[in-house]
């Protein structure tokens, strides 16, 4: 019985769907992981003084906290390279 749970069934399209399904739901989780990981990086720039974000990293304590609440498909990162040289410009 246990050897009919484990071994694919050739042939049964239910079974191609739902390892699609898995596969899909296995990319998407891993997206969302390097979305929250690259997040959390950026979050750590509001943890310094607002003399060396400006002297070190080049941007001001607005501009870090405006981009930290767009959604989490945005990357933050991104978005503050374009501001600043933008502003650099």
């Amino acid at each position: 019985m246990f050897g009919l749970l484990t071994k694919p069934r050739y042939g049964d399209e239910s079974l191609a769907h739902s390892s699609a399904l898995v596969s899909y739901l296995r990319s998407w989780s891993t997206e969302r992981r390097r979305q929250r990981l690259q997040r959390d990086a950026f979050n750590s720039l509001l943890k310094l003084d607002d003399d060396i974000l400006w002297d070190v990293v080049g941007v001001r304590r607005e501009d870090v906290v405006r981009l930290a609440n767009l959604p989490i498909g945005v990357d933050a990162m991104a978005a503050l390279k374009e501001n600043t040289a933008e502003r650099r410009a």
